[in-house]
């Protein structure tokens, strides 16, 4: 199995499948499979009769490089209407509508593609999270990631940026829940985020939505299905989904600059730029267009050169533009929807196969069989599978083979019953199942697909590389950059995918080459010619030279290679959870006043849910009606026999999902920056003292008045002064199902300013500025001691207040007597909160002393700072850059409790002691080398304060010396020991609700015979024992401790002699006899 991913659990293209647009329908290639030319890293495996794979489509990347050709796997058009039978208004802006983000700018990058990817997403979560920002550079770096994904062109983070792109690698990528993440986390200007390796592996694993679909689309050769396709376009953008597409962009060409709008008549395979579409009119004149187009009609695309270009960053773009090409919308399930994706595939379908016998079995509606086979190693419950469909009107049965008896038969196991349904649309889809199959802890399952198309028999969506095989020097060359021959054969293992013409006989996808006949060469050759040539004008001068280099060398690439196929593996992923799981009816987020949270889980009676008080405490009930939402809350829910499911619910409220202003005169062009969003009911904006005018751009879907007026969305507010000092504006907006919500902007237009992490004034200009108290300050002056107050700032006879920062709060807390740490009930990083130890001075970042703690109470996972018993220190939240740091919290942390003076009764069993006390814990002792007292002074923040580490280290331990410590730290810290003693542990009595565990207590686990107390009775005992007796008897000392000696004394006579040692010896013949 090449990758697992269990989010939740732990913290633990790539050929373009873009849209067929060369051809109007897939085009045979049949393919001999030989027997004899099969990679090194492969096992070779009995040959087929044949199969067929479809003939490649090949593409361009767009934003970036557009003389590399890639081959992809194509979709067959749409031939008949896939959106709902309504008629359509003849103009819809999804801006009217409150679904849209604001404009972003890509900056130079060739990164067009991850913004439409991201903007297209977000309008399917902004509804539920009205300030959803993803990140474009995560999906535009992720992308080329190695290791299973697309090889960077670079180790140059520039280079990777402006490769450029295309959705099916947002798909892909995204479905492997890498990605997307939020803005915040990886912002798009922070690129020195990436050059940390460690970041960038935390990084790819991360990720707050699951993608579920994706529908890629496209016109046929000759647009005869233009009315199907801009149909199913139009729908989904009624429906809140605005869709990714590429065209030709040109500004001095094709863009007028007037009218913000573009059309091309050049073909798609020019394409060279990525917007989303979020509107239409079908009525837009015509003579708009530089280049006029064969009638009205144009769509309103939302692009990424930022809101001073077009109409307030939006174009129109021709419904006529013969460039317009790949159109995908994204569904975004909530991150906690499954914890386990069982995948092989991470490379895009490069081209899809039919399963088939011979040249007869080719025929429409032909079905193939797929599967792929996984080891699963916890016990959990399959939920959904995932796959593509290539074509239109797709039918699909999936089945589950649990507990398989040959993990080279994917059906042969337990079937389960079996899900069918159908697709009118092409892309990636997840198929939840009709009911969750359980699956048993270390075994194999296999997921099966029967799936036909009454367009096509080319169905199985497939992993492969195309590559050239220099004869006589055996160099491999790939053909495409998205794949790779030793990707390919890195991330492919033997029973992994299989396929099938009747789901009975099955082969393996790992089986080898796949070799072109010399006539099938000449039809891929004129392929190349078609893509490389088609379209060029005379002005093309350029792009003609290139193409014919490209020939040139494809021609003579071929004339002294072998051309094959190497499969990888089918794209086939399985989606899980914990038996008995609790499934809740709304992914996390905003719930509509009208509506409440509904909880289900299968095959069980009982389902038990906390809420939080006011307080963050939790309280639990038995789930007996739908739960409302009616305040911001963690709901956690599990059934008696399953784990904690978590979603995050706050009541539907009116508010923006952005709020854009402009300083710009009114006569210019607005350019336009967002106000910094304290809170869904408060924004900030701070303007220079030269600007004393601002617009306001309000992004919602809400009804918004100001002082009484209305105020609409998308549209430039009239100019208003803005003063010295704070200004304060008030929105009321309104919604349906939503808590009214009175926004308040302040704009703040001052010469003073504050150094939050300094505490420290600055003042620009004359001006002078008084404390409460009547003091002057100037630049420099401590205002610690005013945080919330008001300072008084006079300017050229104006005098006006500005406020001073307020200091962070510290969160309520409780102490956790069993993880020793402070649990707090409000969510903070590292590096939000500081310590001060020892004889420290200086507070420090908390770094590994923080961590995220699962209360087993609740289910809610808490932030926890780890605390030494008996320690005191000093605590506190850092500044940030509105809010000066917090109080100073001193910590006094209570002392562990002694351990029993008396030994607690115990017996041995297996070699290991066995307390009658169950509040007794007991820890082997790791022989692996200790690590010194010095590696533990980072964790803990002691660095400056060795001494005063060991003696709080030895108090709350109970131990007298640093070789005791050592052992004792290094016991404690050791996630994964070599090698444990089997006579040596560390005992203590177990925490308490109000009590940490008790200091600890070394015990040597003595064994009759066992003279080396190594845990064994063997020859070395015996004669450690003759030889004790011999020195005795000489006169000298013995070579035995005082405290083994009573348990070497085996005929209890006081005397340790040879009597004693022959006893050994012969306890040991007898044992390695038995053994």
């Amino acid at each position: 199995m090449k990758k697992r991913t269990r989010c939740a659990v732990f913290v633990t293209a790539l050929l373009e499948s873009l849209l067929c647009v060369s051809q109007p329908a897939q085009a045979a290639v049949r393919i001999n499979i030989s027997e004899t030319v099969l990679p090194q890293e492969r096992s070779a495996r009995p040959s087929y009769s044949g199969i067929a794979f479809s003939a490649p489509d090949l593409k361009r990347s767009i934003g970036g490089d557009m003389s590399e050709v890639l081959p992809m796997a194509q979709y067959t058009p749409l031939t008949v209407s896939a959106a709902a039978e309504n008629s359509f208004p003849s103009a819809y802006d999804m801006r009217e509508h409150g679904a849209v983000t604001s404009v972003k700018n890509q900056s130079g990058h060739g990164t067009c593609w991850a913004h439409s990817s991201a903007a297209a997403a977000e309008t399917d979560i902004v509804r539920r999270m009205p300030d959803v920002d993803l990140s474009e550079l995560h999906t535009a770096y992720y992308s080329y990631g190695g290791l299973g994904q697309i090889e960077p062109p670079s180790d140059d983070i520039d280079e990777i940026l402006d490769y450029g792109g295309n959705s099916s690698i947002v798909v892909n990528l995204w479905s492997q829940w890498i990605g997307p993440e939020f803005e915040s986390v990886m912002p798009y200007d922070s690129l020195d985020s990436l050059k940390d390796p460690f970041d960038v592996v935390v990084g790819k694993g991360s990720g707050v939505f699951h993608l579920e679909n994706a529908v890629l689309l496209d016109y046929d050769t000759d647009r005869t299905n233009m009315d199907q396709v801009n149909a199913v376009i139009k729908q989904s953008v009624m429906d809140g989904k605005g869709v990714d597409v590429t065209f030709c962009s040109d500004s001095e060409k094709y863009f007028n600059g007037v009218y913000g709008t573009t059309n091309c008549n050049k073909k798609p395979r020019f394409a060279n730029h990525a917007v989303m579409i979020a509107g239409w009119d079908d009525n837009y004149p015509a003579e708009n267009f530089n280049v006029r187009p064969e009638g009205n009609g144009a769509w309103l695309a939302k692009n990424s050169w930022g809101s001073a270009y077009g109409n307030d960053g939006y174009i129109w773009i021709s419904y006529y533009d013969k460039s317009l090409n790949e159109f995908t919308t994204y569904e975004m399930g909530d991150k906690e929807n499954y914890q386990y994706n069982f995948q092989h595939d991470s490379y895009i379908p490069v081209q899809t196969m039919a399963a088939a016998e011979d040249d007869a079995d080719l025929a429409e509606g032909t079905p193939s069989y797929i599967a792929n086979v996984f080891k699963n190693d916890w016990q959990c419950q399959i939920e959904a599978v995932s796959t593509y469909f290539m074509n239109p009107s797709t039918d699909y049965e999936v089945t589950v083979y649990s507990g398989l008896q040959d993990p080279a038969d994917p059906s042969s196991g337990t079937p389960s019953s079996v899900t069918k349904g159908h697709s009118d649309l092409t892309g990636y889809f997840t198929i939840p199942l009709d009911e969750a199959v359980p699956v048993g802890g270390d075994e194999f399952f296999s997921v099966v697909v029967k799936i036909s198309s009454a367009e096509s028999a080319f169905v199985v969506p497939l992993e492969t590389v195309l590559i050239a095989k220099d004869r006589e020097t055996g160099e491999i060359e790939n053909i495409g950059s998205y794949t790779t021959y030793d990707g390919i054969c890195l991330y492919t293992g033997e029973n992994e995918s299989f396929f099938s013409p009747d789901g009975n006989e099955w082969s393996s996808s790992d089986a080898g080459n796949y070799d072109y006949s010399e006539e099938e060469k000449e039809e891929l050759l004129q392929i190349f010619s078609e893509e490389l040539y088609d379209g060029l004008e005379e002005e093309d001068v350029e792009e003609k030279e290139r193409a014919d280099r490209q020939m040139a060398h494809y021609t003579e690439l071929f004339e002294h290679s072998d051309v094959s196929i190497i499969m990888g593996n089918i794209s086939l992923k399985a989606f899980g959870n914990p038996v008995d799981t609790v499934h809740f009816s709304h992914p996390s987020g905003a719930v509509p006043l009208n509506e409440c949270i509904e909880l289900t889980a299968s095959g069980v009676g009982k389902i038990l849910y906390h809420t939080t008080d006011e307080n963050g405490m939790s309280k639990e009930f038995e789930y007996t009606e739908p739960i409302p939402v009616k305040k911001d809350e963690v709901l956690v829910a599990h059934t008696p026999e399953s784990g904690w499911s978590k979603r995050n619910y706050h009541p539907a409220k009116a508010e923006f999902f952005s709020f854009g202003y402009d300083v710009t005169p009114e006569y210019y062009s607005p350019k336009l920056s967002y106000a910094e969003k304290i809170s869904a009911s408060e924004y900030h904006i701070e303007l220079p003292t030269a600007n004393d005018k601002v617009r306001f751009f309000p992004v919602s879907d809400c009804d918004i008045t100001y002082n009484g007026e209305t105020v609409f969305n998308y549209q430039m507010t009239e100019q208003f002064d803005i003063p010295l000092g704070e200004t304060v504006f008030e929105f009321e907006l309104k919604k349906e199902n939503a808590l009214d919500n009175t926004v308040t902007v302040v704009v703040s237009r001052s010469p003073v300013s504050f150094d939050t992490e300094t505490e420290k004034l600055k003042i620009s200009g004359n001006s002078e500025v008084y404390a409460p108290d009547g003091t002057r300050l100037i630049t420099g002056s401590d205002v610690g001691a005013y945080a919330g107050q008001k300072l008084t700032v006079r300017d050229s006879g104006d005098e006006f207040e500005i406020a001073v920062p307020e200091r962070r709060k510290i969160a309520d807390r409780v102490i956790d007597y069993g993880w020793e740490g402070i649990l707090f009930f409000e969510e903070f990083g590292e590096k939000d909160a500081q310590i001060k130890t020892g004889n420290s001075t200086e507070f420090v970042d908390l770094d590994g002393r923080i961590s995220s703690h699962l209360t087993e109470e609740d289910g809610i996972v808490r932030t926890c700072v780890r605390i030494i018993p008996g320690e005191t220190f000093t605590f506190r939240m850092k500044a940030t850059d509105k809010l000066f740091a917090s109080e100073e919290l001193v910590v006094k942390v209570p002392e562990a409790p002694d351990f029993p003076e008396k030994m607690p009764a115990y017996t041995i069993k297996d070699g290991e002691p066995v307390f009658e006390d169950d509040t007794i814990r007991c820890i082997f002792i790791p022989e692996d080398e200790k690590q010194p007292i010095e590696s533990y002074l980072e964790y803990y923040k002691y660095e400056n304060d060795r001494e005063g580490f060991v003696k709080l280290m030895s108090d709350r331990y109970g131990v007298d010396n640093e070789e005791d410590l050592s052992t004792i730290l290094w016991a404690f810290n050791l996630i994964n020991p070599t090698d444990v003693s089997k006579t040596q542990y560390i005992i203590m009595k177990k925490a308490t609700e109000s009590e940490f565990a008790s200091k600890a207590k070394l015990l040597t686990l003595l064994l009759k015979r066992d003279a080396d107390k190594n845990g064994v009775v063997d020859g070395r005992d015996a004669t450690l024992v003759l030889t004790h007796y011999a020195k005795i008897s000489a006169g000298g000392e013995g070579v035995l401790d005082e405290d083994i000696i009573p348990y070497c004394d085996m005929d209890s006579n006081d005397i340790i002699d040879g009597r004693d040692a022959t006893e050994i010896l012969t306890y040991y013949a007898k044992s390695s006899v038995i053994n």
